[in-house]
């Protein structure tokens, strides 16, 4: 009976346990009218199976959503975001639990008067913790999240008064925020949008980019006498967009914990990281001697406009070096996993 119920709490039935389809979905329970086990330890048999089926859950979609798994018919879409926040699970969450599960094995193994009560009384704090893993889980799926959105919401579950609840879920945090400090490493150090699966709060704008492309057609006809505003920006539902740049905010995917204030800087510096790259500095002072008009292009306006507001570009660099510090500080240190 003990070897059962320690298979049941892997996720596994057999014997007294049998797995039972309830609103399309398979659970595990203990079968009823068994003679052999006394009543006072029939809700203990149940409650455990219960904390089975919030494992077998958790490792359902750790298997479903891992890295390297197809995710043809399935309800999320591939995502680094995704990959870190199942290796966290496994991490934080499973490969510990199977670790104790394996100990109580041991114990029962040196001591064979241990029963229910004492599988119950190690357990107990994995009750609530799974509970609230499944709801994470379940949330996440119903709701489609991807990207940064799966983040913010781990983060939400981690403002909790339990804290062995908020220790799990900042540890998983901790891990799936691994890629977000590297898409803001590419972006605010090298100027690079490292972004396979959409899953930035910053992204290309096909509408600005078609935008550009005419206005790099008729720059020769452009007068730029007129004055620039910094705050010319375009809202396009929830997407914030300067008709100046081809990259966008996608408020859909900003964390609730960075202002937009804040991911604006952060926009405007791999603007300005990527405007160097690309341009020399004489191509981006060049000036027509017989003319007041100069040979600029759309991105160069920012420029322009900085220019003549700040003292000089050298705080800029120093705004994009305390961004770092600023996330550094913020979010604190995290265990380094690398993801392809």
């Amino acid at each position: 009976m003990i070897q059962e119920l320690l298979m049941c709490l892997l996720g596994n039935a057999g014997g007294i346990y049998q797995f039972l389809t309830e609103n399309n979905k398979t659970r595990i329970k203990l079968v009823e009218n068994l003679e052999f086990i006394h009543p006072a330890e029939v809700e203990i048999c149940n409650k455990l199976a219960q904390l089975g089926n919030f494992y077998k859950q958790i490792t359902d979609f750790h298997e479903n959503y891992s890295f390297g798994k197809c995710f043809k018919g399935k309800a999320l879409k591939p995502g680094y975001y995704l990959f870190a926040f199942c290796n966290g699970l496994n991490l934080v969450v499973l490969q510990p639990y199977r670790i104790k599960i394996s100990e109580l094995e041991m114990d029962f193994l040196k001591d064979h008067h241990h029963n229910v009560t004492f599988l119950q009384s190690h357990l107990e704090h994995h009750y609530t913790l799974f509970f609230y893993i499944c709801s994470l889980i379940d949330e996440i799926t119903s709701k489609k999240l991807h990207g940064c959105q799966i983040v913010d919401l781990v983060y939400k579950y981690s403002i909790s008064g339990d804290r062995i609840i908020k220790e799990t879920f900042e540890k998983i945090l901790t891990v799936s925020h691994e890629v977000l400090f590297k898409q803001l490493r590419d972006w605010l150090i090298f100027g690079n949008l490292n972004d396979k699966y959409e899953e930035f709060f910053i992204f290309v704008d096909d509408k600005n980019l078609d935008s550009t492309e005419n206005e790099k057609k008729s720059q020769n006809n452009l007068d730029f006498t007129s004055t620039l505003n910094e705050g010319d920006e375009v809202i396009f539902e929830d997407k914030f967009s300067s008709k100046f740049s081809q990259y966008s905010l996608n408020s859909a995917q900003l964390p609730s914990y960075i202002s937009l204030k804040i991911a604006n800087k952060i926009l405007f510096t791999g603007e300005l990281l990527q405007l160097f790259k690309s341009k020399s500095i004489d191509e981006i002072y060049s000036c027509d001697k017989n003319s007041t008009q100069f040979s600029l292009n759309v991105s160069v306006n920012k420029i322009q406009l900085i220019k003549e507001k700040n003292k000089s570009l050298n705080e800029e660099s120093s705004i994009m070096n305390a961004k770092m510090e600023i996330f550094s500080k913020k979010f604190g240190q995290y265990h380094r996993v690398n993801f392809p």
